[in-house]
């Protein structure tokens, strides 16, 4: 894993892992001092961009598949990890400009609720619309 390009903060390091998780890495000695789960691995999220540390926050972005899967923006504590806030960047229905997004996975199977996703079938997660998507 190469982490030379990672964001550096008070001889912290951050960096982004492909099972969705940030980790926050003591410089001088490589311990790790944070490690957050950003999303669930299981709903197809990763983190694949470097994070960026701004103003104390470090911000960091979802990455994932092409089955319209809600991503996120979080902003978490550059000492403790605890999440500062956090941003869908797919409108929630009946939300400001969800009117744009016709066929969007959250409308049929919110994933972004735990609770409701385990009452999703495998045909709702993997198509929208009775179309499958390439």
């Amino acid at each position: 894993m190469d982490i030379a390009a990672s964001p550096t903060t008070k001889d912290r390091i951050y960096f982004g892992t492909p099972d969705a998780h940030l980790i926050c890495l003591d410089a001088r000695n490589g311990n790790k001092i944070w490690d957050v789960e950003v999303a669930d691995v299981k709903f197809g999220y990763y983190l694949s961009l470097s994070p960026l540390v701004v103003k104390g926050k470090v911000l960091v972005g979802t990455s994932g598949d092409d089955s319209d899967i809600p991503h996120l923006l979080e902003a978490l504590d550059w000492e403790t990890g605890k999440v500062a806030w956090r941003t869908d960047s797919l409108p929630k229905p009946g939300g400001p400009g969800s009117r744009t997004w016709p066929n969007v996975l959250h409308r049929q199977c919110p994933l972004f609720h735990p609770a409701q996703a385990l009452r999703c079938s495998p045909q709702s997660i993997l198509n929208t619309g009775g179309k499958w998507r390439a």
